[in-house]
């Protein structure tokens, strides 16, 4: 796994999964970012390592929706 956050570059990060639940979850320890699919644990792996910095931006109060 990639060792660091795309959105903080922290290397705080935890992967888990659920096979009960049939769920994956990958989350940066220290900004919170992070998601959960209904995936394996090497599948939520490469997608967390596909993710570039600018699609996990945090919006300011004054962004707007789209």
């Amino acid at each position: 796994m990639r060792n660091n956050c795309p959105r903080c570059d922290s290397e705080c990060t935890d992967l888990d999964s659920s096979r009960e639940q049939q769920v994956s979850a990958v989350m940066c320890l220290d900004c919170d970012f992070g998601f959960n699919a209904p995936v394996d644990e090497d599948c939520i792996e490469k997608m967390w390592n596909l993710i570039g910095k600018e699609s996990c931006a945090v919006m300011d109060e004054d962004d707007e929706y789209e």
